[in-house]
């Protein structure tokens, strides 16, 4: 088995001398605890097992300048916010049915958060 070493970095950090990652073995299939912060409202990372996914009770920021690639997603974006329209407006009911008129297609577009009225 590979030998792991810990040590003390800068600023008081654990420095973990390995390119193999960090293995947890719980036994079974159990959810897993992966990070939590002792501050207030204890943020955390863990493996739920029963979603079968990485969750965290905090949210995630990337700041300008971090992150500079692409974001990919595998699968439906699921967004349990209010605001996922245009330009942060809330989504409406997917038209059907609009008039093709001057007023009808203003309206359809005002709705969609894509032009002012």
């Amino acid at each position: 088995s590979d030998v792991v070493l810990f040590s003390v970095g800068g600023a008081g950090g654990v420095v973990v001398a390995t390119v193999n990652g960090i293995d947890y073995t719980p036994g079974s299939d159990v959810d897993v605890d992966l990070i939590t912060v002792n501050v207030t409202g204890t943020p955390k990372l863990w493996w739920d097992e029963a979603t079968d996914s990485f969750e965290m009770n905090k949210g995630l920021t990337l700041p300008s300048g971090y992150f500079t690639g692409n974001a990919r997603i595998g699968g439906a974006l699921d967004h349990e916010g209010s605001t996922a329209g245009f330009y942060n407006t809330t989504p409406i009911t997917k038209q059907t049915g609009v008039a093709v008129s001057d007023v009808a297609i203003h309206a359809a577009l005002v709705n969609l958060g894509l032009i002012a009225a």
